[in-house]
């Protein structure tokens, strides 16, 4: 048995659609400083030219949860 395949879990082809369902389309952006984005999602990938674990760790963060349209 896999992580998930769990007794009680939601199939994910019963998910997608309700999470779809209720999540909310975000159109409007705006540019804050990186202290006031606490919370925050983002509207583009962040990108340095520098590698940085702390810049890869705190992208997949801020990323984790967006879903594909």
């Amino acid at each position: 048995m896999g992580c998930c395949d769990a007794p009680g879990l939601m199939p994910i082809e019963e998910a997608m659609p309700i999470i779809l369902k209720n999540t909310p389309v975000v159109t409007e952006t705006e540019t804050l400083a990186i202290e006031d984005a606490i919370g925050r999602v983002l509207a583009h990938d962040v990108s340095s030219p520098l590698m940085s674990r702390l810049l890869i760790t705190q992208q997949w963060t801020a990323t984790q949860f967006v879903l594909p349209t």
